[in-house]
């Protein structure tokens, strides 16, 4: 969970480990408005996950972005992108 002060992010956050037992099964949430990947989010690596999230933001067209570090600081920056 994370600390009340990052409550202004308003932000949702999914986690599934393991065999995916819940596939199908509902999950109630907001509906989604934009998916931020992280500064170490791997595009060379495949993956079913990854390649279903990706499916999923073209489907729905949700915006997508990127954090990236700042240079010489412990920043990230926000950039748009296009999958």
């Amino acid at each position: 969970m994370k600390d009340f002060c990052w409550k202004y992010e308003k932000e949702w956050r999914m986690v599934i480990k393991g065999d995916w037992s819940l596939k199908g099964k509902e999950k109630r949430s907001p509906k989604i408005l934009k998916v931020i990947l992280g500064a170490n989010f791997n595009y060379s690596v495949s993956s079913e996950l990854k390649e279903r999230l990706i499916s999923l933001i073209r489907s729905k067209n949700i915006e997508v972005s990127r954090m990236r570090p700042e240079e010489n600081t412990y920043r990230l920056d926000e950039y748009p992108i296009k999958l």
